[in-house]
């Protein structure tokens, strides 16, 4: 063979090696390939250098010659031999200089991307007593949870992400000292290890099948698996982690929607600036949000002694009352809702609005397709509900919007014309800190009430009610509702007796608030709340798709299902009236009054917190 058929040979082993690594995903594996197949293209440069030898030793002097390459030990002697006078000389000594440039090259980048991993891995075994955070994707959600949880203990956080996220915020993750894993966040093994896994990865499919693999991984008891938060916002994965087998582990399904309105009918009460007790709410788009915000409400509008109206004015309304009453049966009929078939912007809907005006709305929820549109549409109804009150010209409906940025919202919630008079009095809410890091996720206060609230349907095993808890999401959405609602059973009893600001009180005072209620609570008004919560738990059951089942009917498939309820088909004998109740339950040997009177009998307890302290 002659020099040029050598130079040949190693440029067909470079560019294989070239279109190989490109196939790979991991950069390891990349960098392996790369630094094997460059090695083979040198020793097969190097081999006619020692063409005086005989072949054995040619090849091992050319690969000891190679190896040094990858450490800058080679000798450039044997190189500067090579007389530079023809094209193919000159070519090949430029092809053995850049694989001398590219092997050291390459080595330097395996070694520092071996210790990366590696120097994180000890990074973990030095804080060893410390409980670990680990989050599935570095993104403003999880960078916002973690400084959270970091700043009020320190904790290790870890994110399982690439470089590319990494460079992006670098400075957020140096400020909390986290490491960064790039591999699959299932493979992680940390031996009696506290962990506590958040699932955030902007693709949710993915989140709900890491989550299923680390339930299954939940039996490995030397894996401290503390807690498990999934963010996923359909309903498939309510019903899919519901079925799972849970292996003691705690699951939180994070639907950002749920959370943010459970929220905000929290925050924002739609009694708020209600006339003669009638809370009439406008809902304007009814897409998903709006659909889940018109759910919500229709439950926690149950409040004693007032009227509920809810209208709703969509493009598509018509379609979506019919949607309704696919999914749910009991739904449309049962409640005040008015339909309106009309976009906004149109003389139809300003119509429709005036229509409305002796129901004196008080509560609005614009819930269009952007925040853009969801911004404008707020503030021309601002307008429009001014100019609609000619005698004082002062009339403020709350008005509600939905806003994810953080700046976004900032800039919403102080907007005013030229001074505070003159503010548009616009309430943002799901913002990512609103929703992230003050309130609707981590320890959210709305999550502690569910968990009181569940501890008082069995007060003989509150072990075995915590375990029920976390088992279902069924089970800890539907109690987040009775913990929402509670404020407005208070508000319903002690808003004409209370002496005091009431409102202010149910956030800050809840001492104040319980004494007095204590002090005219007698067996007339507990009734009349546990009737409440009957009505309430009525129309929450209703916007979960359940409807009634005759009580007869029920035995045909009570033997099998071993309930009254048949939770598939959502049947439920107990959607009737509370004055019904007793037949029901003296016909199918059942109680059903006693979950209602039990939440009355102990919201003081909840409120406290004294059920799971």
């Amino acid at each position: 063979m002659n020099l040029l058929d050598y130079l040949i040979l190693a440029t067909i082993v470079a560019l294989i090696t070239i279109v190989f690594s490109r196939n790979k995903k991991y950069i390891r594996s990349k960098l392996l390939i790369l630094l094997t197949g460059f090695t083979i293209a040198l020793i097969i440069l190097i081999l006619p250098l020692y063409k005086e030898y005989n072949l054995i030793s040619q090849i091992v002097f050319s690969i000891l010659y190679s190896l040094q390459v990858i450490f800058l030990g080679q000798d450039f002697e044997l190189i500067n031999m090579i007389e530079l006078n023809n094209i193919v000389n000159t070519v090949y000594v430029v092809a053995i200089y850049i694989l001398f440039l590219l092997e050291p090259l390459i080595t330097a980048t395996a070694i520092l991307t071996f210790l990366g991993n590696n120097l994180s891995k000890i990074r973990l075994m030095l804080s060893r007593f410390k409980e670990i955070l680990i989050f599935s994707e570095i993104n403003e959600k999880t960078l916002t949870i973690a400084r959270k949880q970091y700043n009020k203990k320190k904790m290790q956080i870890l994110f399982v992400d690439d470089k590319e996220n990494k460079e992006k915020f670098k400075k957020e993750i140096s400020q909390l000292k986290a490491i960064i894993l790039n591999q699959q966040i299932t493979d992680l093994n940390f031996k009696n290890r506290i962990v506590t896994y958040y699932l955030f990865s902007e693709y949710e499919e993915e989140n709900l099948n890491n989550a299923l693999k680390l339930l299954k991984q939940g039996n490995n008891k030397k894996k401290r698996i503390r807690k498990v938060y999934v963010l996923n916002n359909s309903e498939e994965a309510r019903i899919i982690l519901d079925s799972a087998s849970k292996n003691n582990i705690k699951l939180e399904l994070i639907n950002e929607k749920d959370r943010a309105i459970y929220q905000h009918i929290y925050d924002e009460p739609l009694y708020k600036n209600s006339i003669n007790n009638q809370i009439s709410i406008l809902i304007v788009g009814c897409g998903k949000l709006g659909t889940e915000f018109l759910k919500g409400i229709t439950w926690c509008g149950q409040v004693i002694n007032h009227k509920l109206n809810i209208n709703i004015i969509d493009i598509n309304a018509n379609k979506i009352k019919d949607a309704l009453n696919i999914k749910c049966p009991e739904l449309v009929n049962e409640y005040n809702y008015n339909f309106i078939e009309a976009d906004i912007y149109s003389e139809k809907a300003i119509m429709e609005l005036d229509k409305l005006k002796n129901q004196n709305i008080n509560y609005v929820m614009v819930a269009l397709d952007s925040e853009t549109k969801n911004i404008d549409v707020a503030i021309l109804l601002r307008r429009y509900f001014l100019q609609q009150d000619n005698n004082t010209y002062s009339r403020m409906p709350s008005i509600n919007l939905w806003i994810e940025k953080n700046d976004k919202k900032a800039q919403i919630d102080s907007l005013k014309h030229d001074s505070i008079i003159n503010s548009y009095n616009l309430n943002s809410f799901g913002s990512i800190d609103e929703m992230y890091n003050t309130k609707s996720i981590v320890n959210s206060e709305i999550e502690q009430l569910a968990m009181q609230v569940h501890g008082v349907y069995n007060p003989e095993d509150i072990n075995k009610n915590l375990e029920d808890f976390y088992k279902l999401e069924y089970n800890k959405k539907s109690s987040r509702a009775v913990g929402v609602h509670i404020k407005y059973k208070l508000y319903s009893i002690l808003k004409d007796k209370y002496s005091g600001n009431l409102e202010n009180d149910l956030e800050n005072n809840i001492s104040e608030v319980l004494k007095q209620f204590n002090q005219i609570k007698d067996d007339k008004i507990l009734n009349e709340l546990a009737k409440n919560e009957h009505d309430r738990w009525n129309a929450y059951v209703r916007t979960d798709g359940f409807k009634n089942i005759a009580k007869e009917e029920v035995l045909k498939y009570k033997d099998f299902t071993q309930n009254t309820k048949h939770f598939l088909a959502k049947l439920h004998p107990a959607i009737v009236e509370y004055e019904k109740l007793e037949e029901v339950e003296n016909y199918l040997q059942k109680d059903f009054k006693s979950a209602d009177i039990n939440i009355i009998s102990n919201i003081e307890k909840i409120l406290n917190k004294e059920i799971y302290k």
